[in-house]
C-alpha cells in the first residue's frame, strides 16, 4: 500500500490520483483553512510593501491559490456550477490578505470586490 502513496500518479487511479486533484484544485479548501488565518508574521505597513508582496505571493502559491490575485483563476459565469465555490475561495484569499495588514489599510481596503482588485 505504500507503493500506492508514493506513486508519482502519472496515469493511475488509485489514492495517489485524487490527492494530485484536490492539491492542484484552487477551488479545494481543506478543512485547516479558515478566514481567520494569518499568512505570516510580519504585517504590510506600507514601507514594507516589497517584502509582503513577495511573501503574500509564496504564501498563497503555497495554498494553490495564487490565481485569485494574478487573475489565473478567473471568475465563472454566475450560472456556472463552480461559481459560488469561486466566491467562497475568493473570499477566503481577501480575508487573508486583509489579515496581513495593519488594521488602517485593512480598514482602507475592506470594501473591495476580490483578491484580483486587492
Amino acid at each position: 500500500m505504500s507503493s500506492d502513496l508514493n506513486d508519482s500518479g502519472s496515469g493511475s487511479s488509485g489514492p495517489n490520483r485524487t490527492y494530485e486533484v484536490y492539491n492542484n484544485d484552487p477551488l479545494y479548501l481543506p478543512s485547516s483553512y479558515f478566514p481567520g488565518t494569518q499568512l505570516f508574521n510580519a504585517k504590510m505597513n506600507g514601507a514594507n510593501f516589497q517584502k509582503w508582496s513577495r511573501a503574500v505571493k509564496i504564501a498563497l502559491k503555497t495554498k494553490t491559490k495564487l490565481g485569485f490575485i494574478d487573475g489565473s483563476c478567473a471568475k465563472p459565469g454566475a450560472n456556472s456550477q463552480l461559481y459560488d465555490q469561486w466566491i467562497i475561495c475568493d473570499n477566503m484569499v481577501v480575508c487573508w490578505l486583509l489579515n496581513s495588514m495593519i488594521i488602517e489599510l485593512a480598514e482602507a481596503l475592506l470594501y473591495v470586490n476580490s483578491a484580483n482588485q486587492l
